[in-house]
């Protein structure tokens, strides 16, 4: 796997740097072919560092690193952004497959964070390029922005986009996809 070439202590993941840095991104974004990126946030990752202290903050970004690798394709790639942000990108990959990582994603994390009495949600904002050429700044820009509107609408969700070219036009359409967790008993925050 791509993301394993360059070790990180939060399990395998990519500098920040290193995503902007690496020459397969390039290459999979000069075809032509559909090419996806699902940008997470850790809602209230801030809460678990301040609640149950940084080793617990540490082990939850370990954890999230080894379910996303352990759940996306060999030509993914994946990488921690800085804090509680990642990102990943999906070559060859339209908005069906895009979404359908992400839903399994979200749910094996808040299963796990359930089980760890730990609040975090994740936030995801979905894009989807079509036949357009776009550089990784860009692709990471819109999915950003998806991200932060899953976030404003209540978090713990995605919200997808799929932009393409069509006679010089960009076409957009949105979907949210709203929470399907269900509720803990419990706060682990409350005393």
């Amino acid at each position: 796997r791509f993301v394993v070439k360059q070790q990180y202590p939060q399990g395998g993941f990519f500098f920040k740097a290193s995503i902007y840095r690496f020459t397969t991104v390039k290459w999979f974004l000069d075809k032509s072919d559909p090419v996806s990126m699902l940008y997470i946030d850790i809602d209230h990752f801030k809460a678990v560092n301040d609640r149950f202290g940084h080793h617990a903050g540490d082990l939850l970004l370990k954890i999230v690193c080894r379910i996303i690798v352990d759940n996306i394709r060999d030509i993914d790639l994946a990488g921690r952004l800085g804090g509680d942000e990642l990102a990943l990108l999906f070559p060859n990959a339209d908005e069906k497959g895009a979404g359908t990582v992400a839903n399994k994603l979200r749910d094996i994390l808040a299963r796990e964070m359930q089980l760890r009495g730990w609040p975090a949600t994740f936030s995801m904002g979905a894009a989807t390029f079509q036949d357009m050429k776009i550089d990784i700044h860009g692709m990471l820009s819109k999915a950003d922005m998806l991200m932060y509107m899953a976030k404003k609408q209540g978090r713990d969700r995605i919200v997808q986009q799929i932009f393409s070219r069509d006679g010089g036009e960009t076409v957009n359409s949105v979907v949210e996809i709203k929470s399907t967790r269900k509720e803990v008993k419990h706060d682990p925050f409350r005393d």
